[in-house]
């Protein structure tokens, strides 16, 4: 399967950083970094070395997919970084962290995690919701894992509180690749938008000479 779009684009993937999982998500993790490493693709990951991150950046770094690593100052003081990143950033906070990851990233994948990724996928969908980032973002709903999530987001719509222009602000995969397909279809879209944009400013500007001849 080809994802041409996303040859050296940085993918940004947010993931659980505990071990005690059931293998699916190993599975998935190992799916995903394969695909990475096919599309020539680079990691930008929370930097940590535990859980499912560890078996991330791991595979990775044996697969060479460049991964760049963002790590708040004190899991990096308590020796939690992985030291295979081909670049590792050390943020003074979590609030910097997501903000520098989201920076440095192309496409957003949300894999199963805990309480760290929700609170990453909400912040940027948040930045979505209100038109501070155009990056695209999929919710990786691996094995069902994030069903009640959903159905939350759904409460919202229902109860009133947000408008089904929620769901424009994100995509749902339910497997690896269906991820890899939307991200590749999002960021070859948008990059024939600005392709398109600055032909169009192009025919905008005058040519040398032009400008002041009588008809």
């Amino acid at each position: 399967m080809s994802f041409k779009s996303l040859k050296k684009k940085s993918i940004l993937v947010y993931c659980g950083s505990r071990d005690s999982v059931d293998a699916v998500f190993y599975r998935g993790i190992d799916k995903l970094v394969q695909n990475l490493a096919d599309c020539e693709a680079k990691l930008i990951f929370g930097g940590s070395d535990v859980g499912l991150m560890h078996r991330l950046c791991d595979q990775a770094h044996q697969k060479g997919v460049p991964i760049t690593g963002v790590i708040p100052q004190n899991l990096y003081k308590r020796g939690l970084a992985f030291k295979g990143c081909t670049e590792l950033i050390v943020s003074e906070s979590l609030h910097e962290r997501k903000s520098k990851m989201e920076d440095l990233a192309d496409g957003t994948i949300c894999f199963p995690g805990g309480v760290g990724s929700l609170d990453e996928f909400l912040s940027a969908f948040a930045k979505k919701q209100m038109g501070e980032s155009d990056m695209p973002l999929v919710l990786l709903n691996l094995n069902g894992y994030y069903r009640d999530l959903l159905a939350l987001l759904e409460n919202f719509v229902t109860a009133g509180f947000a408008s089904n222009k929620i769901y424009e602000k994100f995509h749902i995969a339910q497997h690896v690749n269906e991820a890899f397909e939307i991200l590749a279809q999002e960021i070859a879209t948008k990059q024939s938008s600005q392709i398109q944009s600055k032909l169009n400013q192009r025919r905008k500007v005058p040519k040398p000479g032009c400008a002041g001849l009588s008809q």
